[in-house]
Formats: C-alpha cells, structure tokens, sequence
C-alpha cells in the first residue's frame, strides 16, 4: 500500500508486514497497490504510552527479553509455542499479552510450530507521569 500524508507532505511504499509510523492527526490517504489487504494498527494515547511495533519471523527456537511494561504478540502467520511462566499455544490471528511483573530481567522463548511462524511485537511503555 501507498501511505500519503497531506499535512507532511510524504508518502510511504509499504510492503507485507512493513511497520510504518505516524501521527493520528494527519490528514492521510492509501492506496491499494495489488489488491485487498488486512491493516494491522497500533493506536495509543501518546500522554499514556509509547510504542514500538517489530515483525519476527521465527524460523527456529529463539529467546526474547521483555523490556516493555506491556508486550502484545499477534500470530501473524504459522503457529507457535510461547513459553513465559508457562507454555502457551498461539494459533493464527491470536494475540497473546505479556505483562511484567516485576523491574528486573525478563525473557520468554518461541518456537515455531512448523517450519515458520511470523510475529507482530507489540511493546507498550508506560508514559513517565509527572505531578
């Protein structure tokens, strides 16, 4: 999809699973370049959160540190095993939410079903609050 936005002036080619950011505000158009797609979005408050949105393609086990206060994982694509305090099965177009429980270190690992999985990381942090 072609992304135009009026109010900056620029345009953003974006292909499969490409993430994009901007402001809510702008006055913004698309065009479909090959047909129907399905629109992932990230909407938040940004007095609330910040956010940062990665593609994970797993291909293998592999192990993830959970920095976020909150982190989102979309199955995208194929299956996989997410073991945190304990082992989930996220299926296609499943999302699992991950919160920490505490401030040190912590890590969850992911396997993929098959030969592939693909992910949408979600991480959510809390906006410093100031009184």
């Amino acid at each position: 999809m072609v992304l135009t936005h009026h109010d900056t002036g620029t345009e953003a080619v974006l292909g499969t699973l490409e993430p994009w950011a901007f402001s809510g505000e702008w006055e913004t158009s698309c065009v479909l370049r090959d047909g129907a797609i399905r629109d992932f979005n990230v909407i938040t408050r940004r007095a609330a959160f910040t956010t940062a949105v990665s593609v994970m393609r797993v291909a293998e086990a592999r192990t993830v540190e959970l920095v976020a206060d909150t982190t989102l994982l979309y199955c995208a694509a194929g299956e996989l095993l997410v073991d945190a305090a304990q082992p989930v099965a996220l299926a296609p177009d499943h999302t699992l939410i991950l919160v920490r429980t505490n401030g040190g270190k912590e890590f969850i690992s992911l396997q993929p079903s098959g030969s592939r999985s693909t992910v949408i990381q979600v991480e959510l942090f809390a906006a410093e609050r100031t009184s």
